[in-house]
């Protein structure tokens, strides 16, 4: 088959393996493996991610211009046959390094430069050999265009979610743990195109590599589970937060030229934590790593503010999954317009590094570059009545259930809502991402705060600390959020203060301590049927949003068939699930 338009494949091979497939600059479809394979956060190459992928587009391998990675020298080592996706080397080991590195900081240039080599001079040659030759049995014989890691976060935060990216100026920040042997970029955008302007940190500097860290030595799992340090920091005590956070803010420096500076070699934050943390409240911890990362990334967003007299930030990399930092960030008296990728971890360099690759097949054509914006992030698979009913049809329940096929089954959602009753719902396309944004989610009353523990103790199995979300109509958002500045809040991207009226009418879907909302502002013309099924529910409540929640079981991905749906509604203590036009009760 043959087609005059351009097909561009991202891929992101790391941890969250994820394909975005782009046809003329528009995001057709982006998904992880894991929705497909059931492994929560599963990596390397996302071949079922693929499949689909040239499915929803009707077009094969061949009809591709370019297959793009989103990451370049480390990244083939997550994937070769030959090394296991499990594979860590001992914690014993690596704080060995560190404390070596940390007492002769002369050794340091020389580790780094030996490291490096390792990689790109001995082992990745022949491990992107072997990738080449699996990525040719999922896609065929492509030229791979490799880019870097922090590019590709940039590109997707400005071309996907930025506006005016082709006409405006922005300055893109970009950071997480590690990626292509740095951290972080600072990045100005003019015109549709951008510049680094800042100094890298490498990786042995990397803050937030410290928060990592600090989840795994928490009994949580690292590159997953940093969320619940976030929800946990503020029930901390404020003088205990007091107390620890000097320990970990001695360690951190911003510096001049928009790079971190540590007084520790990254190997030796687990050793230091042994120590430093000894017999130190466990909330009080989570509270100071907190703030930490708060006090870091403003001081840095408002340096790179001042040195280039730009106004509007774009943020993209894992870092950015904090919503409270997000939220100060967009609080900053220097910062007028705060974009944020809306799951802008590893997954999103899929869609950076495909917009890189159609950016550079346009320059090679001749052609203008014009990349569409992402508009919803309904990415994903979608399934027709037919093969939902076949799916219940072949299911077999451990309990009893009803099947009905409401005349319409928004209204019914609607009252079961209204009647304190919690549904899931599978509707539409999936999302993208780590968001559950109405289609792949439980929704729940949310003035009922008897509800939370049903939640986490029945359904979820989830931390008792952790928040829910919400979703909200956005022409009822002015009267929940406190967002002067009208910052974007349809993805869930960052959190909000709130006005009286939401800790009155919707408890359930707040932080229990500090009544901030990570909440989805819900338009219509984005999300017909869940604006629709909303207002529905308003007419019976006066209450204009509803109290949303991911739809899984606590360490299992978001469902994606028919059939996870199903599973999820017999294993757990759901009652209620709403799947296309059909409605299932658990007996």
């Amino acid at each position: 088959m043959s087609t005059e338009a351009c097909y561009i494949l991202g891929l992101n091979l790391n941890h969250g393996s994820t394909a975005a497939l782009l046809k003329d600059g528009e995001v057709l479809g982006a998904v992880s493996e894991e929705r497909f394979c059931r492994e929560k956060n599963r990596g390397g190459i996302p071949v079922l991610a693929i499949q689909y992928l040239l499915e929803l587009a009707g077009i094969g391998p061949e009809d591709l211009q370019v297959v793009t990675i989103g990451g370049q020298w480390p990244t083939a080592l997550m994937v070769a046959d030959h090394v296991s996706r499990d594979f860590n080397p001992s914690g014993a080991i690596i704080g060995l390094v560190g404390q070596v590195l940390n007492k002769l900081p002369g050794l340091e240039p020389f580790y780094e430069g030996a490291h490096k080599s390792l990689y790109q001079g001995m082992l990745f040659p022949g491990l992107k050999r072997d990738l080449n030759k699996r990525l040719g049995e999922a896609v065929g014989n492509h030229n791979l265009a490799y880019y870097d890691h922090h590019d590709c976060h940039a590109a997707a935060a400005l071309y996907g979610f930025t506006p005016d990216a082709l006409t405006g100026r922005h300055l893109i920040f970009t950071h997480d743990s590690a990626g292509d042997g740095t951290c972080s970029s600072v990045s100005l955008a003019e015109a549709g195109r951008f510049k680094s302007v800042g100094e890298r940190t490498p990786n042995a500097h990397s803050p937030s590599w410290i928060y990592s860290v600090l989840t795994d030595f928490m009994g949580m799992k690292i590159l997953e589970h940093e969320y619940k340090l976030m929800g946990l920091a503020p029930y901390a005590d404020q003088k205990g937060v007091d107390r620890v956070y000097p320990k970990f803010r001695e360690l951190f420096s911003v510096n001049q030229d928009l790079s971190f500076g540590s007084k520790l070699h990254c190997h030796a934050y687990g050793h230091w934590m042994r120590s430093a943390l000894d017999r130190q409240r466990f909330d009080w911890i989570a509270g100071a790593a907190q703030r930490l990362m708060e006090d870091l990334l403003i001081q840095w967003v408002n340096l790179g503010v001042e040195q280039n007299q730009c106004d509007s930030v774009v943020c993209g990399g894992g870092v950015f999954m904090n919503v409270k930092a997000n939220m100060h960030l967009g609080q900053q008296s220097g910062v007028k317009q705060l974009i944020v990728c809306p799951t802008a971890g590893d997954e999103s360099t899929a869609i950076g590094a495909a917009y890189l690759g159609y950016r550079d097949y346009c320059d090679a054509a001749g052609k203008d570059f014009v990349p569409q914006p992402v508009t919803k992030l309904y990415l994903g698979p979608e399934y027709d009545d037919a093969a939902i009913e076949a799916a219940i049809q072949a299911y077999s329940f451990k309990r009893p259930v009803t099947v009905e096929k409401p005349e319409d089954i928004e209204a019914r959602v609607a009252q079961l809502l209204a009647d304190g009753k919690v549904v899931a719902r599978f509707a539409g396309r999936a999302e993208w991402g780590a968001r559950a944004l109405g289609n792949r989610s439980i929704l729940a009353h949310p003035g009922d705060p008897k509800v939370v523990k049903l939640l986490n103790e029945q359904i979820k199995s989830r931390d008792f600390w952790m928040p829910f979300a919400g979703s909200m109509l956005a022409e009822d958002a002015d009267r929940y959020l406190v967002n002067p500045k009208g910052i974007r809040a349809q993805f869930m991207e960052l959190a909000f203060e709130t006005r009286p009226e939401a800790a009155e009418k919707m408890p359930a879907a707040l932080h229990p301590y500090d009544s901030t909302i990570r909440p989805q502002v819900v338009q219509a013309d984005v999300n017909p049927s869940y604006h629709r099924l909303i207002s529905l529910f308003k007419e019976q409540t006066g209450i204009g949003a509803v109290l949303n929640t991911s739809f899984n079981l606590h360490g299992e991905p978001i469902v994606n068939f028919p059939a996870d749906a199903l599973h999820t509604l017999d294993d757990s203590g759901l009652k209620y699930l709403a799947i296309g036009g059909f409605l299932v009760k658990q007996e």
